[in-house]
């Protein structure tokens, strides 16, 4: 399984053998190697749930974070710092890298950039102006439900029925969510749901799925790398170009008067920026040295409990009953398309896992 985050957020683990396992995020595209879990201590293994839950804790955060920061900042302005903060704190391990691994091809940085920087935060953070931060991590849950069926089509990957079950059960869940969402969007924008085949619909629900769509892409293009590439650089040059194609487009937007920017605001950004772009990313790494990545990935589900909880919490958000069953739908979906293909190892006696999602939100 290959499992995914995000700068925001969300992860992607992926494993070629039964006792290997790798996990990349939207943000840094870390990939670990899992130690057999076998060797792992108790006390190991606690300290590893805990990193695993602080990560997730993270990654849920980075949705309600993204949502108070667009109330100072432009969507794509608030993209483009973030990501130039974050560019800047691994420099340093990217110069001290950069020498592990052969060079990573421009064509394939630039189409990584696009995808897993450009587009998929720039569609998140434009969808945040219209959803419920809730809602808008409930649907991106269905990223490794679209990466399972992108691998499907480009790199002939077999799918069984119970993954196919499992992707059809997440879109259902997100085709309900984006229907029943109607927040009120921010100031400026129109309040009013747009029109799609004589179904009224929040426009950011179906921004929320090209976003998840720009992440599986990202998935599927990056899903082979891992192997013959250090992760810092690929993160380096994926952010690098990603930042590239932001700034034009941050530029043109109406600038905030910076220095009358509250200091909470800007507190916020650096989260964001340093705090949820690197921290979870150590984190999620720190735990895959203790867990499997097949048994990790399974945690991730908990990032929209965590987004629609912090979102209850701190910004007043509510849901119908009816959004919290296509919610549970969807993370249901998401688990049975996440289930490992079983393959036998004869030198492991075990199973090779797929890999599902970041964070993210890559």
């Amino acid at each position: 399984m290959s499992t995914k985050t995000s700068t925001t957020g969300t992860p992607v683990t992926k494993t070629s053998t039964a006792s290997t396992s790798t996990a990349r995020n939207s943000t840094t595209g870390a990939v670990p190697v899992a130690a057999d879990p076998g060797t792992v201590t108790k006390r190991e293994r606690r300290k590893g749930l805990l990193a695993l839950l602080g990560a997730v804790l993270i990654w849920g955060s980075t949705f309600v974070a993204t949502k108070d920061a667009l109330h100072a900042f432009p969507p794509l302005t608030l993209a483009a710092l973030r990501f130039a903060l974050a560019l800047v704190l691994i420099w340093p391990l990217y110069a001290r890298s950069r020498h592990r691994s052969p060079a990573l091809p421009l064509g394939v940085a630039v189409l990584l950039g696009f995808f897993g920087v450009f587009l998929y935060f720039a569609l998140q953070n434009w969808a945040l102006l219209y959803c419920r931060a809730g809602t808008a991590s409930l649907i991106l849950a269905s990223i490794p439900a679209l990466t399972a069926l992108g691998s499907r089509f480009f790199l002939s990957e077999q799918i069984g029925p119970l993954r196919v079950t499992g992707i059809l059960a997440s879109m259902a869940g997100v085709a309900v969510l984006v229907r029943c969402e109607n927040s009120t969007p921010a100031a400026g924008l129109s309040g009013a749901n747009t029109t799609l085949a004589g179904v009224a619909v929040n426009p950011g629900g179906l921004l929320l799925i090209g976003a998840a769509l720009a992440w599986a892409v990202y998935t599927v293009l990056s899903r082979r790398l891992s192997s013959s590439h250090h992760p810092i650089p690929i993160t380096f040059q994926t952010t690098l170009w990603g930042l590239v194609f932001l700034l034009p487009f941050a530029l043109a937007e109406q600038q905030p008067h910076y220095l009358s920017v509250g200091w909470q605001s800007w507190i916020v950004l650096l989260y964001l920026g340093a705090v949820a772009s690197a921290l979870p990313i150590f984190l999620w790494n720190y735990a895959l040295k203790t867990f499997p990545a097949s048994e990790a990935g399974i945690y991730l589900n908990l990032v929209p409990v965590v987004a629609t909880t912090m979102g209850a919490l701190l910004l007043g958000e509510r849901f119908s009953l009816t959004e919290v069953l296509a919610g549970l739908l969807v993370i249901a979906g998401v688990v049975l398309a996440q289930r490992p293909k079983q393959r036998h190892d004869p030198g492991s006696g075990g199973v090779t896992p797929r890999a599902g999602q970041p964070g993210e939100p890559a």
